[in-house]
């Protein structure tokens, strides 16, 4: 197990740095205003990009066990409902915020 892993780590840290390049570029202007939700948006992101990196050598280890399973099936379920379980006061508040009310 040792030997499948070893390059792992350092290849991690380069996808890291490559994401994180991209997202700066992305986020430029957003991090000179740290009041604007994009400099948040890019924190967010950049623990999004550490987060999936660090677990993505496990995700598919044991593809067949029964937490893998339930978890795919859990996922097809909530994927598949798309936009109708959204609750109404939730939407509504998207149509507030789209409108430019809330500002």
């Amino acid at each position: 197990m040792a030997k499948r892993c070893e390059g792992i780590p350092m290849l991690s840290f380069v996808i890291f740095l490559c994401i994180s390049a991209s997202i700066t570029a992305l986020s430029w202007r957003s991090l000179a205003r740290p009041r604007s939700h994009g400099f948040w948006r890019f924190f967010a992101f950049e623990l999004l990009a550490g987060l999936i990196l660090l677990n993505a050598p496990v995700w598919f280890a044991r593809p067949l066990s029964l937490v893998q399973l339930a978890s795919w099936v859990i996922w097809g379920c909530f994927h598949r409902s798309g936009n109708r379980r959204i609750p109404v006061a939730a939407r509504r508040w998207e149509a507030i915020a789209d409108s430019g009310q809330c500002y």
